[in-house]
């Protein structure tokens, strides 16, 4: 397949990879202010860090976005197809994965702030399917709720929603008989799920879930738009998103990435290439869960976004305030701190579609918010130091997700070395 040449590099921000002397002229003809010298010998020293995965064959290639007051150092290094040698750039299209998951919590606090729903509703207002919720005790005998599930619960998946991220009787439940119905668009999807019980009571527990697919739902049912037009109305169309949405246009599958996974020799094989991938043929349907591709230029608009309040180059999508509710911790102490697939994680709170640090870690500070994608995707947002931070790559391959919290780790210290 003859690959066409790299789209321009979007105009909104200023995208460097020069260091010392060069970087602060350039920064002072931009009538920005220069980084500090920390800021830069952070960054350099996330870029090593991953550069040298991809030198080691873990990566195929990878896009890294810092930014912090305005400056953004990015880097680009390795491929986006290793067959075809094609490049990784800012604009080569990844599928984003649960980063999806934020931009699906945005879409249901825009609704809110519309006086269409309430945080408290019951889901079942808007879906009846939920109103016979019922709640695992055996794989035969469940237990009627104590109370209803609400969207609250759902944006932070204290619904007793689940999945087979959750290890529980209930989890792996759900995880086999989802796997069985194979649903072929949201509505299918979310019907399933409406069948199965519950793996704890509303409000008493955390489970990573199916929750923000519901929520996906929950605005088509509100909007009476489908979700992926309501996402491009009100979402990317106004942020500028022009590369983010369900599926890859033909005229963008020359900055489409493979997939990867690691093979039995630590070789790297592709999962899914563009040319056959549900993401280009039609067959990948809109859901909140997952599903988005997009690139790291794009989702850095989506980041500012909620860095400055709700508000991007005077189109304004939330209120600050409503931001401020989204990316702060919602979850009591009993149910601190989480766990995903068994592993606890120090330090980790929930907000309204984001994860919050509760605390300082050995990898970030009190009031990071962030989430990864399956594919090594991550963005972090602190909004004390105003930083942000984006990884992208695209593998599959779980035993190696602890390389999302050392980007975290390097990102946020280079944030916190600025000043």
């Amino acid at each position: 397949m003859k690959k066409r040449s790299p789209a321009l590099f979007v105009l909104l921000v200023t995208f460097c990879s020069v260091s010392g002397l060069q970087a602060q002229r350039l920064f002072k003809l931009l009538g920005k202010q220069a980084p500090t010298a920390g800021f830069e010998t952070g960054f350099e020293h996330l870029q090593k860090h991953f550069n040298h995965y991809v030198d080691e064959g873990i990566f195929a290639g990878t896009a890294i976005l810092l930014s912090q007051d305005g400056n953004v150092y990015t880097d680009t290094y390795g491929n986006q197809d290793i067959a075809d040698q094609e490049r990784m750039t800012v604009t080569t299209l990844v599928r984003l994965a649960s980063m999806t998951k934020p931009i699906t919590s945005v879409a249901v606090l825009m609704l809110m702030e519309d006086g269409k729903l309430h945080l408290d509703d019951p889901v079942y207002q808007y879906i009846p399917a939920f109103k016979d919720a019922r709640v695992y005790r055996t794989e035969t005998e469940w237990d009627a709720v104590k109370t209803p599930i609400t969207i609250r619960h759902l944006l932070t998946h204290t619904g007793g929603i689940t999945s087979g991220f959750d290890p529980s009787p209930a989890g792996q439940l759900w995880e086999r008989k989802l796997r069985e119905r194979h649903p072929k668009n949201l509505e299918e999807l979310v019907m399933a799920i409406a069948e199965l019980p519950l793996a704890f009571q509303p409000g008493e527990g955390w489970a990573y879930s199916y929750s923000t697919d519901i929520l996906a739902y929950l605005v088509e049912q509100v909007s009476g738009k489908s979700f992926d037009q309501f996402l491009s109305e009100r979402i990317f169309i106004p942020l500028k998103m022009n590369d983010t949405g369900f599926q890859v246009p033909t005229e963008k599958m020359d900055r489409f990435s493979t997939l990867y996974k690691t093979g039995p020799d630590q070789e790297l094989l592709a999962a899914d290439i563009p040319e056959s991938s549900a993401y280009s043929n039609g067959n990948n349907f809109p859901r909140g869960n997952g599903g988005l591709v997009s690139s790291i230029s794009d989702y850095h608009l989506f980041a500012q976004m909620l860095l400055h309040g709700g508000e991007l180059n005077g189109v304004r999508l939330l209120k600050k305030k409503t931001v401020a509710l989204m990316t702060r911790n919602h979850l009591p102490d009993n149910l601190l701190p989480i766990s995903i697939a068994g592993e606890v994680l120090p330090g980790y709170g929930f907000g309204l579609g984001v994860g919050v640090l509760t605390e300082d870690t050995r990898f970030g500070e009190a009031g990071e918010y962030f989430w990864p994608g399956a594919t090594f995707t991550y963005f972090l947002v602190n909004p004390e130091r105003k930083g942000i931070a984006i990884f992208m790559a695209q593998l599959l391959d779980m035993n190696k997700r602890y390389l999302l919290e050392e980007f975290h780790d390097l990102a946020s210290m280079a944030l916190r070395r600025a000043e």
